[in-house]
Order: structure tokens, then C-alpha cells, then sequence
């Protein structure tokens, strides 16, 4: 497991809430307050998929791009690695 200090409290709630479903292949969504890449490498390394929000000035968050124009996306992904995407606000009219 993580060090605690790398989780933070919300890290640390989320972790000892899913524990008892590691190693099913169960996803959970996060918002921005429980998300950080501690807590998704924690997650992954438990057979444990997360989605979520994050803040960008979470400690080892990875820089993104320069800023993106309106309904533009910016996604990054590598094998064994974070997937991280950006996007800019999109909306759905009908």
C-alpha cells in the first residue's frame, strides 16, 4: 500500500471503503476531493480501475499540454502507465 502520507485522508477513506473488493476488476468514480495518481496507482496495483476529476495541483499530477480552446481534448495514455486526459467544457445541445 501507498504511504499514508501520499494518500492523504480522502486516499486513505477510499482504500479502507474498497478494500474488501480488491482483486475483482471493479471500476469506482472519484471526484476531484478522493482523486490523486497515489490513489490510482494504489487501485491498479489491487486490480482496482479508477475514474474521476482531478485538481491539477495535486502532488504528482503530470503537467498537461498548454492550455486547450473550447470543446478541444488533449489525452495521453502508455502502456502500464496513468491514462490522463484534459478537455475543455463541452456541451450538448438538441
Amino acid at each position: 500500500m501507498e504511504k499514508i502520507s501520499d494518500l492523504g485522508i480522502s486516499g486513505l477513506t477510499t482504500v479502507t471503503l474498497l478494500k474488501e473488493h480488491y482483486g475483482k476488476n471493479h471500476k469506482v468514480v472519484v471526484d476531484n476531493w478522493f482523486s490523486s495518481p497515489a490513489l490510482a496507482a494504489e487501485l491498479r496495483s489491487n486490480s482496482t480501475g479508477i475514474l474521476g476529476t482531478v485538481r491539477r495541483n495535486r502532488k504528482l499530477m503530470p503537467k498537461f499540454a498548454s492550455k486547450l480552446r473550447r470543446g478541444s481534448l488533449y489525452a495521453d495514455y502508455r502502456r502500464e502507465e496513468l491514462q490522463h486526459s484534459k478537455a475543455k467544457t463541452f456541451h450538448c445541445f438538441n
